[in-house]
C-alpha cells in the first residue's frame, strides 16, 4: 500500500494532445519573444530577469516535453505520463508567475512585471492542460 502522497499522474493521453500542448507552448514562447522589453538575444544581459527567467522557465518545459516518446505516453507508461505531468505542472506554473497580482512571484523574480495581454492569454492556454483523464493523489492507492 502506498502512502497519501501519491501524485496525480495524467492517462490516457494522445498524440494530439501532446501536440497541441507543444504548440500552446510555442504559442507563450512566441508571445514572450515578441515582448517589447525582449531583445533578440535573450541572453545579453539586456532582458528583464522576469522576462528572461519566465521565458527561460517555458523553454525548459517545451524542451523537456519534446523529449518524451509520445508513443510511451500512449501507452500510459508511468514514467512518460509523470514526466508528461511535470510539463502540464510547468505550464500551469508559468501562468501563475505570469498572472500573478499577489506579489508573491515578483518577490521571487525581482519585483513586478507587466508582461501584457498577449503572454497572459497564451499563458492561460498553456495551463489548460494536456489532455488525458488523472490518477492517484491525497488519500488514493498507487504504485510504489
Amino acid at each position: 500500500m502506498a502512502d497519501n502522497t501519491v501524485p496525480i499522474i495524467t492517462r490516457d493521453v494522445k498524440a494530439t494532445d501532446v501536440a497541441n500542448l507543444l504548440q500552446r507552448i510555442d504559442d507563450l514562447l512566441d508571445a514572450l519573444r515578441i515582448h517589447p522589453l525582449m531583445p533578440n538575444d535573450p541572453h545579453d544581459g539586456r532582458t528583464p530577469p522576469q522576462l528572461f527567467f519566465t521565458w527561460d522557465f517555458a523553454q525548459r518545459t517545451r524542451g523537456n516535453l519534446s523529449q518524451i516518446p509520445v508513443d510511451k505516453i500512449e501507452a500510459n507508461d508511468r514514467e512518460a505520463l509523470s514526466m508528461y505531468s511535470d510539463c502540464i505542472g510547468r505550464c500551469f506554473m508559468s501562468k501563475l508567475i505570469i498572472t500573478d497580482t499577489t506579489g508573491k512571484t515578483a518577490a521571487m523574480l525581482g519585483g513586478p512585471f507587466d508582461f501584457g495581454r498577449g503572454v497572459k492569454e497564451a499563458a492561460e492556454k498553456a495551463a489548460e492542460g494536456g489532455g488525458g483523464t488523472g490518477e492517484g493523489g491525497p488519500g488514493e492507492e498507487g504504485e510504489e
